[in-house]
């Protein structure tokens, strides 16, 4: 494996900065190139940032206005010049083996991978790997949330294969204020919408479970005052969807379809 470019956007986060930054720097792959994208952040990130580009030569540092999450990855793509490239969120941290482990090849079509190993659930960019040249015709969509389902797709589909590792060492933190803890009704249609968009890229039929999580978006979106129905009525099956409360919903909606279902759980 060559140069893995590991680009970590940088906004707002004073308090864990250092954390994330010291879990990559303590790699036992040392070939990286760490690249921090301070978008504009307000508080003492940027002299954070800066502060690591003189403790350690692998760092490189750019300063760019506000732009969002898509803007800040991709300003780090246009620099990045590792064979490979990752993507590290800076509220994150990793643990020492991350981009050491054995892998397992999966080969096969990217519409198989993406259904028998549930990726429309791992469908984050950072917990995985990439060879940069991917990316040569392919950017995260600005000004958008949702960003990953909408990109990755389109980069499985140039993919011949995937290594998988079955060590979970990449520490997802959880954000409060994130999207997801504070949906709305147009962040749920634009989930819905970039997730139908994947399955008819990849030409694969939303499988029961992928389905009921999408079903699950739309009766959030109906409860955020989102009236309008993106998915049509269909059987499914009870016990494929995972949970006696989903398994419920699937009965519910079986019977009454969709609007009628998101009236009542709403």
């Amino acid at each position: 494996m060559g140069t893995l470019s590991v680009i970590i956007p940088v906004y707002k986060v004073e308090n864990t900065l250092d954390r994330c930054v010291l879990s990559v720097t303590g790699q036992t792959f040392e070939s990286l190139e760490i690249i921090l994208v301070d978008d504009g952040s307000p508080d003492s990130c940027p002299v954070l940032c800066d502060g690591w580009a003189h403790r350690d030569s692998r760092i490189k540092v750019i300063h760019k206005k506000n732009g969002g999450l898509s803007s800040a990855r991709n300003a780090g793509l246009e620099i990045a010049t590792g064979e490979w490239v990752t993507f590290v969120d800076s509220d994150d941290w990793l643990e020492p083996e991350t981009y050491a482990p054995g892998c397992y090849a999966v080969e096969g079509c990217a519409g198989r991978y993406w259904l028998d190993h549930q990726q429309w659930l791992h469908c984050a960019v950072w917990n995985k790997v990439f060879r940069r040249s991917l990316f040569e015709s392919l950017r995260f969509p600005e000004g958008e949330n949702h960003e990953d389902i909408y990109l990755l797709p389109q980069l499985m589909l140039k993919m011949d294969r995937v290594l998988t590792v079955k060590e979970g060492l990449y520490h997802y933190v959880p954000n409060a204020e994130g999207i997801c803890r504070t949906p709305s009704k147009e962040s749920m249609m634009l989930a819905i919408n970039n997730h139908l968009r994947a399955a008819g890229l990849l030409n694969v039929t939303l499988s029961d479970a992928w389905y009921m999580t999408l079903l699950n978006m739309q009766i959030t979106m109906w409860r955020c005052g989102g009236r309008q129905l993106l998915l049509s009525s269909r059987y499914l099956n009870p016990l494929a969807v995972g949970g006696w409360r989903n398994a419920v919903k699937a009965l519910l909606q079986n019977v009454v379809g969709v609007k009628m279902l998101c009236r009542l759980w709403a």
